[in-house]
């Protein structure tokens, strides 16, 4: 079964490589980091690289694996539903709650390959690009795939639970993505539309949006960013809050979904 969910799932790891590839060619070479430098003496180059190497790796979490997360959770059980499989699978000497996170495990471990061949793809072009990858922390590295990869785990699990909810590919896919604007776009507009109806910017904290918004926690740059020295958060910009709401946010979709599994009718 293993083989079988692994066969669909790698052909949307390939898709998902080719944008990835593409950001790379974004990465600006450094001898323009220090030209830059030179012209505003403020600016240091080092600092300046390695925050342009943590942007991208924020691109291509927010627009490749996010979209990848989605794509696999709402097809897994819709798509078993709409080609007829899932009465088969369900006749297998195997239980609901085996069958779920057989699939789960299959997604989840197609996204960290993603996410560590992104950071790896990432680092080779920044190292061909002479970027001063010697300041480059190890921790922080490893900290930025681990806290990407848990937060497209929760899209992987809200997008598994309206896989189960749905009975088509399609319906799943449209519902799946007006459920994660409304999970993670919708606080910034409401703390938006607040500042705006009480006409005062200075009336709410600039920090609240980071405390209602999902998003934020999971997919800030400075969670990426290797050079300590312009952190203020944590160690790199990591704190114990920030992996806990992104553990949780994991936790909750697949408990929801293994839950409405076990009572789904087919």
């Amino acid at each position: 079964m293993v083989a079988k969910e692994w066969r669909d799932a790698r052909w949307k790891l390939l898709v998902a490589a080719v944008p990835v590839v593409l950001l790379i060619f974004l990465l600006s070479p450094y001898e323009e980091f220090v030209e830059e430098a030179s012209r505003m003496p403020a600016e240091d180059p080092v600092e300046s690289a390695l925050r342009d190497l943590s942007d991208l790796y924020y691109m291509g979490g927010f627009f490749v694996l996010l979209p990848l997360a989605a794509l696999l959770g709402a097809a897994s059980i819709s798509g078993e539903v709409s080609n007829g499989t899932i009465l088969l699978l369900l006749s297998r000497p195997v239980g609901r709650t085996r069958l779920l996170l057989t699939k789960y495990v299959v997604c989840a471990g197609t996204l960290l390959l993603a996410a560590v061949m992104g950071k790896a793809l990432l680092i080779g072009a920044a190292a061909v690009r002479e970027y001063p990858l010697g300041e480059l922390r190890i921790l922080e590295a490893v900290i930025s795939v681990l806290v990407l990869w848990l937060g497209v785990l929760s899209v992987l699990g809200i997008a598994l639970v309206v896989s189960i909810l749905c009975r088509s590919v399609t319906t799943s896919v449209v519902a799946c993505a007006s459920s994660l604007l409304f999970v993670f776009a919708l606080p910034w507009y409401v703390v938006d539309l607040t500042i705006r109806l009480q006409n005062d910017p200075m009336s709410l904290p600039y920090v609240l949006p980071e405390r209602v918004a999902l998003l934020t926690y999971w997919m800030p740059a400075y969670y990426y960013y290797g050079d300590l020295r312009s952190t203020s958060v944590g160690i790199g910009g990591f704190t114990t809050t920030n992996f806990l709401v992104c553990l949780i946010a994991a936790a909750l979709p697949l408990l929801a979904a293994l839950w409405l599994f076990r009572r789904k009718a087919y």
